[in-house]
């Protein structure tokens, strides 16, 4: 028998197929302004769909279609897809467009806390940003050493920056000198693109210590045994060894 399905009221319509009466051909009702024919295989389906928790809406095109709700628990603070898995749902679910929660998604991965709002709906929290996210954020920016005691620019903090350091005033206190030998040498600053050029010993082996001290205070305030942040500019006078 024809189904008709009618968006406006998202309900169905059995009609009597074509039949013969009296041998005269009595066609079947045809569809009603706002309704589609749905085949037996589809309402199948949409039956089928309902049963498991699935929701019956209209689509574009005026077909049944089914849509599975999206929840949020304010108790656990996690969502809850019917679609992937027949949920034991907590008691106070909320339920969610599926496009508030790819806003709430995007913002989260920029950095930002899902957490319930007075309603018990998810909204998205500014990021907390602890002194351990602050010290590596100092770490990531590098150290900016200026005066007349060192060339002047922003050096490199990171992994690969401090060992290279820390290599070459290995060697400059083995006696071996700058790297290739000559009497200057060329070091790249935190962009990767800039360089500035060393010309004495006691300068770099200045600018070396400073990096490493910079990056000490760092890590002491990541680990949680202090919590006073280093500045992350550091003044070095001719003559002398230490920052200031």
């Amino acid at each position: 028998m024809p189904v008709y399905f009618k968006a406006a009221t998202c309900a169905f319509r059995t009609v009597a197929p074509a039949r013969m009466v009296d041998d005269v051909l009595i066609p079947a009702d045809p569809p009603a302004p706002g309704e589609v024919e749905v085949t037996a295989e589809r309402l199948a389906e949409i039956e089928a769909s309902i049963g498991t928790g699935g929701r019956l809406q209209s689509g574009d095109d005026g077909q049944p279609v089914i849509v599975w709700p999206l929840y949020f628990a304010p108790s656990t603070g996690g969502f809850y897809d019917t679609a992937f898995a027949a949920y034991v749902l907590p008691a106070d679910v909320r339920e969610v467009t599926r496009e508030r929660h790819a806003e709430l998604l995007a913002m989260q991965a920029a950095g930002h806390r899902i957490v319930p709002d007075s309603d018990g709906m998810p909204s998205a929290a500014s990021p907390v940003i602890t002194l351990a996210d602050q010290a590596r954020a100092l770490v990531r920016g590098g150290l900016t050493v200026s005066g007349d005691g060192a060339p002047n620019g922003c050096y490199g903090c990171d992994d690969i920056s401090r060992r290279a350091m820390a290599d070459i005033a290995t060697g400059i206190a083995a006696g071996f000198g700058f790297p290739g030998g000559g009497p200057t040498f060329d070091l790249t600053l935190a962009d990767r693109v800039s360089f500035v050029t060393f010309d004495s010993e006691s300068n770099f082996l200045a600018v070396a210590a400073a990096v490493r001290n910079f990056i000490y205070a760092c890590t002491q305030v990541i680990a949680g045994r202090s919590d006073v942040l280093p500045d992350a500019t550091v003044t070095i006078r001719a003559g002398h060894r230490d920052a200031s």
